[in-house]
């Protein structure tokens, strides 16, 4: 690497990547997201092998690593290896061990171990350029926002729908079912919000409403897992988490934290009117429900 400052030098590649994000171009970014979201083994891989990941060219690759501050692919691994020889590992070695069940009194510690080491990793994740951006689109009250998720993240499109619901107008579920998302997906129009959950084994519907909705000219934000939905891919904004524990079961906190943190972030962004709906919330709680009632 040449023409580099020390602070530059001094930096990881993953603080680079997360630092250049927002000036690289979209083919670009989808590098980045790839290499993040499999940090740092997707870059410790063949030029080829990232290109997949990323669904994008080799020379697409080699632009990256160049816009990255790196003179060559080989300079970009040899940083990678630099640092996991300086201690920096991949999410699997800072997980307690599951090779072996434990015993009863041990176990809820160890998987409470395993769940705060998901939700530590998924914070080094996800592009603060993704996050942020996402938050700007689902604070515009001009869009309606759509969330779907597959046979289990839809508990999570349902989550973030109840969430939204009590803050803006114009939230809207893509039912299960057929019926209900081809119907629903003919009022999807150009500027609205899809907000896609998809976790491994991707299910092929979910990628095909999101590819419909997207030639329709609306914006996906994809919540997704280190491995990347196909749906990365055309994206505008990627929001991958970290599920693995080493249990029978991947899980899905750390997408329900990204919920809550956008939610969080959401809620400055629209001020009194959020505000406001709350409280006509409240009111009609109040009038409709004589008994004390949980919303």
């Amino acid at each position: 690497m040449t023409g580099q400052s020390p602070a530059a030098n001094s930096l990881t590649v993953r603080e680079r990547a997360r630092e250049t994000l927002d000036r690289l171009r979209p083919s670009e970014r989808r590098v980045v997201r790839a290499l993040l979201a499999a940090y740092p083994v997707a870059g410790l891989e063949p030029i080829t092998s990232l290109a997949a990941r990323a669904a994008v060219s080799g020379p697409t690759v080699t632009r990256c690593v160049a816009r990255l501050g790196f003179g060559s692919y080989r300079d970009f691994q040899r940083a990678l290896r630099d640092e996991i020889q300086a201690g920096i590992s991949s999410p699997s070695g800072r997980y307690p061990g599951a090779a072996t069940a434990p015993d009863l009194p041990g176990a809820p510690k160890q998987t409470f171990c395993a769940l705060a080491g998901l939700l530590e990793e998924t914070v080094r994740t996800i592009p603060a350029h993704d996050f942020e951006a996402s938050v700007n689109l689902l604070a515009d009250r001009q869009r309606n926002v759509w969330c779907i998720g597959g046979w289990l993240s839809h508990v999570l499109a349902d989550y973030l729908l109840r969430r939204l619901d009590q803050l803006r107008p114009g939230v809207r579920y893509l039912d299960e079912g057929p019926r209900p998302r081809y119907h629903a997906l003919l009022e999807v129009r150009q500027h609205d919000v899809v907000v896609v959950f998809d976790y491994r084994r991707y299910q092929r519907e979910v990628v095909e409403l999101a590819s419909r909705a997207a030639r329709q000219k609306a914006s996906i934000v994809l919540v997704t897992d280190r491995w990347l939905s196909p749906i990365a891919g055309f994206a505008q904004h990627v929001l991958p988490t970290v599920t693995d524990t080493g249990a029978t079961f991947d899980s899905l906190a750390s997408g329900l934290a990204v919920i809550e943190a956008l939610v969080e972030a959401l809620v400055p962004r629209l001020g009194g009117q959020a505000h406001r709906r709350l409280a006509a919330l409240d009111d009609l709680r109040a009038s409709f429900s004589p008994e004390p009632n949980q919303w």
